[in-house]
């Protein structure tokens, strides 16, 4: 963003329409200790006055309005390594998620190399997390697997696509197998050899019964191409070979689902596959982190928090520097000037080797490099203001004192200046002895240095007789839904639905001691992310706060608040299967086992009754989404064995159905 044009329209307007700026300079969100510091820290690292050309912004000081108690403030957290960060913060999150009142906890990061080092630390310690858009979905071992597949169907003759396809979990041939394979006429098609598998008779027994299971999927896989749709051909592919058996988790699903998803969008385009924009939009795409139920970790990039809040906010890495930028051959500048209609455009190019640079080129690129110091420092001014209750700062320092002075690049010497002293104080401390750090190292660190054994479908594995591939189009999630529903309402259903969620999660307490203007800033959200507009909100404003009020007054809404705030209970929860060669996915809007360890699945519905016996309309209720309750059971069934209830929920009407599963259904 050109902050320049932002500061212009606020001195100039926008062509004869004078602005009247409004400053902000109350902080309703951090405490007071924290709102202190970043005003003492931030002061001086953002510039002195405002400038059009370069950018540049000067501080406004924040007034602190909240007071969380005595545990909370800036903590810093320097370290001489990598070892010694992992376990300085490993530690401080143990401590925090020991800490009830530290509810949301966010590792805030300037680029996603800093997340992807801690995330292995994170799986390693057991501590669940919420990666948002972190991990690429390319660099996931069932994509590389899935990618392979796609390869060796289209490109009979890539060895290597076919080496890992006998690699993979559904097959999983042993190093030495793929080795005789590949030394077995060598000049022919890999696929011709192993086709003709049996008549190598260095092979091992374990590796010929594998083969003799899979190849013939393969070579009808061959067959059938151009017959099904390109998703359809891959998919019931891996079906067949077994992909779905491999699956570790749930979040692995969700990124087969992705895959195949996008997947579907390239099966719809005219003309030949294009792998090459296939894998491109592929990095472009994010796996679903494991085990984010109920996680109260969440690990972004800097960009990413903008707009949001946590109890606790960690800003790890804070030394790093961003990689130095490329000349580019052309660069190019579009700079506002002040007291001018248009502004300037100036263009330079770089000059060959030998030759004096351009001045030109030389102070664009001047320009750029300090507007990208000014939006580093307004980035770590956001990250750190996401902080309510505690702040903590991570950073390399050297041994030697006398190299304490930090990059210039890096966000830690914007605040040296506040906490230099404090680090030379904290010096001592960092003299842990190597025997100590070995032993805690190996307290997070033992799962990492475990053999890692082959990970593959057993030997005698397969295709369960109830999976018929056949060749249906493919299903998205399943649910029951009318398209007479107004769009209108459909939407406030939606926003409801995330009240509810929210409210549960965070308890009807927390929700009542927000003030009431709090609350409807709040519901304003959700509504502008369901896509009603402000004009349309007025109109739905009414009916959400009757609907929150019925529940909150009723009996049945009260229980079921208290009982979705359980650690047995899930909102939106997600079940995938496989039905028909396909994998579908069924959302249950709440699920819960009750204190008599009975599991209860909860469908809310706010539509109104427009018959004249409320009766007539329940039961047609009950007529119209009993089945796909009874769907629900069947698949939590499969699951448990806890005796099941299901359940409709009218919050607008203070209505609650309610029977006993079908038990014939369920097994």
């Amino acid at each position: 963003a050109e902050v320049g044009l932002f500061i212009k329209a606020c001195q100039e307007g926008i062509g004869e329409l004078i602005l009247t700026p409004l400053k902000l300079t109350t902080n309703f969100r951090s405490d007071e200790k924290i709102v202190h510091w970043i005003n003492n820290a931030f002061k001086d690292a953002f510039p002195a006055n405002d400038d059009i050309p370069s950018g540049a912004i000067r501080y406004a000081a924040s007034n602190a309005m909240r007071y969380y108690g005595e545990n909370t403030g800036i903590n810093l957290h320097p370290h001489y390594d990598e070892e010694s960060f992992q376990l300085k913060l490993l530690e401080q999150l143990q401590i925090i998620l020991n800490d009830e009142n530290q509810k949301t906890i966010a590792i805030l990061v300037r680029s996603r190399k800093n997340a992807k080092l801690i995330l292995p630390w994170l799986r390693a310690a057991k501590i669940p997390y919420q990666a948002i858009d972190i991990e690429s979905l390319e660099l996931q071992p069932l994509i590389y697997d899935l990618l392979a597949l796609i390869k060796a169907l289209i490109y009979l003759g890539d060895r290597t696509a076919w080496f890992a396809i006998l690699r993979a979990p559904w097959c999983g041939l042993m190093l030495s197998d793929l080795l005789i394979l590949a030394k077995n006429k060598p000049k022919n098609c890999l696929w011709e050899t192993i086709s003709n598998f049996n008549l190598i008779d260095e092979l091992s027994q374990d590796a010929k019964n594998r083969l003799t299971r899979i190849v013939p999927i393969l070579s009808q896989a061959i067959e059938q191409r151009f017959r099904l749709s390109f998703r359809q051909w891959i998919e019931h592919t891996w079906i067949a070979l077994g992909g779905p058996a491999c699956i570790p988790t749930r979040s692995t699903f969700n990124d087969a689902s992705s895959f195949f998803s996008l997947l579907e969008t390239f099966s719809r385009a005219e003309g030949q596959f294009d792998i090459v924009e296939f894998e491109r939009q592929l990095k472009e795409a994010y796996a679903t982190a494991p085990n984010t139920e109920n996680a109260r970790v969440n690990i972004m990039t800097m960009h990413k928090s903008k707009g949001l809040e946590f109890d606790t906010v960690i800003l790890p890495a804070l030394h790093e520097a961003p990689r130095n930028d490329d000349k580019d051959i052309l660069v190019w500048m579009d700079q506002p000037r002040s007291q001018q209609h248009e502004n300037d455009i100036l263009l330079a190019m770089c000059q060959p080797a030998g030759v004096d640079s351009d001045k030109l080129y030389k102070y664009i690129r001047a320009q750029e490099q300090q507007k990208t110091i000014f939006e580093n420092t307004r980035i770590l001014y956001v990250a750190a203001t996401r902080a309510k209750q505690q702040l903590h700062l991570y950073f390399k320092i050297e041994h030697d004192a006398a190299h304490l002075l930090p990059n210039k690049r890096g966000f830690l010497s914007l605040l040296w200046p506040t906490i230099e002293r404090t680090v030379f104080s904290l010096l001592p401390e960092l003299l842990i002895t190597q025997e100590q750090l070995a032993v805690k190292s190996d307290e997070y660190n033992h799962d990492n240095t475990a053999i890692i054994n082959l990970h593959r479908l057993p030997n005698s594995w397969q295709l369960p007789s109830s999976i018929n591939l056949s060749n249906k189009a493919s299903s998205k999630n399943e649910g029951v839904t009318f398209d007479w529903q107004p769009d209108l309402e459909r939407r406030m259903g939606i926003v409801l639905h995330r009240l509810f969620k929210f409210i549960g999660k965070q308890g009807l307490d927390a929700w009542q001691q927000l003030a009431a203007n709090q609350q409807i800033e709040l519901i304003q959200e959700f509504c502008l992310l369901a896509g009603i507009t402000s004009q349309q909100f007025f109109k739905v404003k009414a009916s959400i706060l009757m609907c929150l009020d019925k529940m909150f007054h009723s009996q049945r809404g009260q229980w079921l608040l208290t009982q979705l705030k359980s650690e047995q209970s899930a909102f939106e929860f997600a079940i995938e299967t496989i039905q028909q060669n396909e994998i579908k996915q069924f959302i249950l809007d709440a699920t819960f086992i009750d204190e008599t360890n009975t599991r209860w699945i909860i469908d809310y519905k706010t539509a109104h009754s427009s018959h004249e016996h409320l009766s007539v309309f329940l039961n047609e209720q009950k007529q119209l989404y009993a089945p796909q309750l009874e769907k629900y059971a069947q698949l939590i069934a499969q699951m448990e064995q806890n005796p099941i209830k299901l359940a409709l929920y009218f919050p607008l009407l203070d209505e609650w159905l309610e029977w006993q599963a079908d038990k014939e259904l369920m097994f």
